[in-house]
């Protein structure tokens, strides 16, 4: 994504084949949130199609911010 020049994900979706509701690993689940907000849509999916919608919030309930100033 970031060679293509991309810089923000907007939405991104997690296929295992007949593995239902299979989450990014916790380091995946960080650099997701480096280039998504909290609010970012997160599709579960199988080889049928999304099983469940999470955000990324939802997935990384505490992740580091740099830009919070507190």
């Amino acid at each position: 994504m970031v060679m293509g020049g991309g810089k923000k994900i907007v939405e991104l979706a997690v296929i295992a084949e007949k593995l239902a509701l299979c989450t990014p690993c916790g380091g995946c689940r960080q650099k997701i949130s480096e280039f998504a907000s909290a609010e970012t849509r997160i599709y579960l999916c199988d080889d049928v199609g999304v099983q469940k919608t999470v955000t990324m919030a939802e997935l990384l309930p505490y992740a580091f911010e740099t830009d919070v100033i507190g």
